[in-house]
């Protein structure tokens, strides 16, 4: 959502707590923008600041879309990972550790090496001349893209070009993309936090351009 859109809307939002959210309502929002950009100046936003509640007022559970993620999808990988023929052919766990693989195991709690900020060492790989993209989901609620952004912002580097949509090869918008100096910042539309989990094509696509060092479409074909 962009920045001056969301500030606008806050304070009406914020009444909404916990409230039940239609996952095109962002897009909704985002096109309320763009229609009336062109016609309001930053300083009235405030024109539109209430929006939010009735549009989603009337959107129920019922209007909500299947994403086509299975919940139960780390379960299976559980039971596939501990499989004795699995582990043989991947030449894992030849210590026989007394306890099961886990996507995220609490028994490994002894490492020293985490920085608590990695935003000094995307500072350095720009500086070093390393191409560097950031991509995230779009409803990722554990890492959202806002708190991406923000931390993004930190680094200070220039935006050559602000947030534009970019397309999947089925005419569909993609995600959003911010092009810094010596950064790309992609989000993947519909994604939670494991991009590839909940939209493999899209993330297939992203990993493709940045291995061909190519921009993401910017325009449907």
């Amino acid at each position: 959502m962009n920045i001056h859109l969301m500030a606008a809307i806050k304070p009406s939002t914020n009444t909404l707590m916990y409230t039940k959210l239609w996952i095109c309502i962002v897009y909704i929002l985002q096109l309320v923008l763009i229609a009336i950009s062109a016609a309001l100046p930053l300083e009235n936003f405030h024109m539109i600041r209430g929006v939010a509640p009735r549009l989603i007022s009337n959107i129920d559970e019922w209007h909500r879309r299947p994403s086509g993620y299975d919940p139960c999808l780390s379960d299976y990988t559980e039971i596939y990972m501990n499989r004795p023929d699995v582990q043989k052919a991947l030449h894992a766990n030849i210590t026989r550790i007394p306890y099961p693989w886990t996507h995220c195991s609490n028994n490994i709690t002894f490492w020293s090496d985490a920085p608590s900020s990695i935003l000094p060492i995307i500072s350095k790989l720009i500086a070093g001349g390393l191409r560097i993209w950031v991509y995230s989901g779009d409803t990722d609620g554990r890492i959202p893209v806002t708190a991406t952004r923000l931390s993004l912002k930190k680094l200070g580097l220039k935006i050559n070009q602000d947030w534009s949509p970019w397309y999947t090869d089925k005419k569909q918008v993609g995600g959003w993309t911010v092009e810094y100096e010596g950064l790309m910042f992609v989000t993947v539309r519909g994604a939670g936090h494991q991009v590839p989990s909940f939209k493999p094509r899209q993330a297939l696509q992203l990993l493709v351009h940045f291995l061909a060092n190519k921009k993401l479409p910017s325009a449907p074909f």
